[in-house]
């Protein structure tokens, strides 16, 4: 180890002015002082190196002289991982199979020729869905792969089925097991996933909006008096523009199991995106600001979901209740995922601001935010 650390330095003309070596509970862990920091391109040649070789991470630590740091990498994995995903499978399949049961009972009331079956069309959404969401994991994989950054995931979320209220799930979240080498590489890495994951859901609501049906709206009135219909409580800009594909002329779209589907990817994907710890957003944000900053602005996001829950809720609006029990979940997420400050990227002397990643990261924010309807 001490060789290869020794022969690297050497190869990118890094004086050494100081070390230190200790023994941690994952291994031993070295420090070395050097001249001056090491610039961005030799610092990320160093650490893609020592991790595909030893299976170190590389910290570079802003003090009175730059640190470089060698921390063994944790094995350990991610506890209950397998138990979450099955029962993620379970919750999602229970909403598939109310929507496609559903669907299929309006549309033979009105004498709409379907041919669905609800518990091979509930199989299909499952898949579907859980695909749309190793989609967005793709994303994260690929981009973390371009740098050398160690992931741990997905973690898929379980959450209430349609038949208790819901949606069955709150998506999946990856743990780093390395930080990124630097601020641009933690950007890309926080927004390739809900950019794959909203294309992924666009391209099955394609098939879901010519799948739907349109009723008139004197019968969807009737269905929705003996409350065997209901209206969506929110929706996004996203799903609105989805829907222009398929106008309905005054009557009333029926949705389909599968544009279901999308509606739900762009409601997890705004979980997602929120500027809280290290879900997606965070990372996005982290990269634009300091960790102080960083954590205070999560604390203000969650304390907004609040706010904003309580007042659609004053006003009558059903939406308030999804805003309030998201409030919830964020501050949970925060205390599991996010302890502390975000850690930000592994070079602590990397000062670029990738601004041209917040223009994704806005109009991704801006597709998916929930909007409450009346």
């Amino acid at each position: 180890m001490l060789e290869s650390i020794y022969q690297q330095f050497s190869k990118h003309g890094i004086l050494v002015v100081g070390y230190s070596e200790y023994q941690s509970s994952l291994g031993k862990v070295f420090d070395f002082y050097v001249e001056k920091p090491v610039g961005k391109d030799a610092f990320s040649n160093i650490y893609k190196f020592f991790i595909e070789n030893h299976h170190y991470m590389v910290l570079q630590i802003k003090s009175e002289r730059p640190v470089l740091r060698f921390l063994p990498i944790p094995e350990r994995g991610i506890p209950f991982k397998q138990v979450l995903t099955i029962t993620t499978f379970f919750t999602v399949g229970l909403t598939g199979y109310g929507l496609a049961s559903g669907f299929a009972e309006i549309a033979s009331k009105l004498g709409i020729p379907i041919g669905l079956n609800p518990f091979a069309t509930a199989l299909v959404y499952t898949l579907l869905f859980l695909l749309a969401l190793g989609v967005h994991e793709l994303g994260h994989v690929f981009s973390s792969k371009r740098e050398g950054v160690l992931i741990e995931g997905p973690i898929f979320i379980p959450a209430p089925p349609i038949q208790l209220g819901f949606i069955g799930t709150f998506g999946a979240v990856i743990m780093m097991k390395t930080l990124p080498p630097s601020r641009r590489d933690l950007a890309r890495l926080g927004i390739s996933g809900p950019l794959s994951g909203v294309l992924a859901g666009l391209l099955i609501g394609v098939v879901g909006v010519f799948s739907s049906v349109s009723i008139p709206y004197e019968k969807a009135v009737e269905l929705a008096e003996a409350g065997e219909i209901g209206a969506m409580p929110l929706t996004t800009l996203g799903f609105k523009l989805l829907l222009m594909l398929k106008p309905v002329n005054g009557e009333v779209l029926l949705i389909h199991p599968l544009l279901f589907i999308t509606y739900i990817i762009f409601i997890v994907t705004f979980l997602n995106l929120l500027p809280i710890g290290q879900l997606d957003g965070g990372h996005v944000l982290r990269s634009l600001m300091s960790p102080r900053a960083h954590e205070k602005l999560g604390k203000i996001v969650i304390a907004l979901l609040a706010v904003t829950g309580l007042s659609l809720m004053l006003m009558n609006y059903a939406a308030g209740y999804y805003y309030l029990l998201l409030s919830l979940v964020v501050f949970i997420l925060r205390g599991f995922i996010a302890k502390g400050q975000h850690p930000g990227s592994a070079d602590q002397y990397d000062d670029e601001r990738p601004w041209h990643y917040l223009i994704p990261y806005v109009v991704l924010l801006v597709l998916v935010t929930p909007i409450p309807v009346g």
